[in-house]
């Protein structure tokens, strides 16, 4: 309802930003130019999507997908479609309590807010040019939005406790846990190989009513679940930064009208060409 609103209300948009002033100038019919287009674009798309079916079926699916459902063991890790990644990535982002609101709630929130917003966005941009090939800011930052977006779907696919640089990661931290005086105690090693065999050492040297214990702990390093909150703000301030830039920006000079937008850049490209 909202598409069919938007589109003969305040009406669609074209590459130039500028109203149609003159119909027989400023337009095209529909027939044969956007027949003839969309059909190109159908066959074009069938061709791959043929080429998926026939030829490589499992290049987009998962290998779990393979593995015989078993209601007693949960996969140890799920992952939606390539095209929801990004919003699967928002709602793991969400790690913390806000006030009443547990985290996993939280999520949810964030996840239906990060397509709801979607909707509103025509009122979000409260610039009066339509087009971003004037508004030289406003471009820059939509492409990094979507460099934000094909990021998330990075760490959509990504286990969110895995390191995002994995040569970065340190070692792991071996933590020896005994009792000592009717007392709980611990004690740390670090530095790979030989801190396990240190470990080992001082765990045969205790008492046997000790009770040592090995554990590991993983070295803190930048996981992909911080990277997705990171990317989570990021996505949802471009559209808060849209709203002030339609304020403020200064935008590029329109041309007057469509058809001589259109003539005047044929016209420097044909002149650019040398002659033979």
């Amino acid at each position: 309802i909202l598409h069919v609103w938007a589109l003969h209300v305040p009406g669609n948009n074209n590459p130039t930003g500028v109203e149609v002033q003159d119909v027989a100038k400023d337009t095209v019919p529909f027939h044969p130019y956007y027949t003839v287009k969309d059909a190109f674009a159908i066959v074009i798309f069938l061709i791959m999507f043929a080429v998926f079916v026939f030829y490589a079926p499992n290049v987009l699916g998962h290998a779990d997908n393979y593995i015989e459902a078993n209601p007693l063991v949960t996969p140890a890790h799920i992952v939606p479609e390539w095209y929801l990644l990004p919003f699967y990535a928002i709602l793991r982002a969400i790690t913390f309590d806000l006030g009443p609101i547990p985290a996993k709630l939280l999520g949810v929130i964030f996840m239906f807010a990060a397509i709801a917003v979607l909707f509103i966005l025509p009122w979000l941009d409260t610039s009066k040019v339509k087009s971003m090939r004037y508004r030289p800011v406003a471009k820059q930052f939509f492409f990094g939005f979507v460099a934000v977006c094909l990021l998330l779907g990075w760490c959509g696919a990504a286990n969110p406790d895995d390191a995002v640089i994995p040569a970065l990661q340190g070692d792991p931290k071996l933590v020896v846990s005994y009792t000592a005086d009717g007392q709980e105690a611990t004690s740390e090693y670090k530095g790979g190989g030989e801190a396990y065999i240190d470990a080992k050492r001082f765990m045969e040297s205790l008492p046997a009513d000790a009770n040592p214990s090995l554990s590991a702990v993983p070295a803190p390093t930048f996981m992909f679940r911080h990277f997705s909150l990171i990317l989570t703000f990021c996505y949802f301030g471009f559209f808060v930064l849209l709203f002030f830039l339609g304020l403020t920006e200064k935008p590029k000079e329109l041309p007057e009208s469509i058809h001589k937008s259109v003539l005047k850049r044929h016209k420097a490209s044909a002149s650019a060409v040398p002659a033979e």
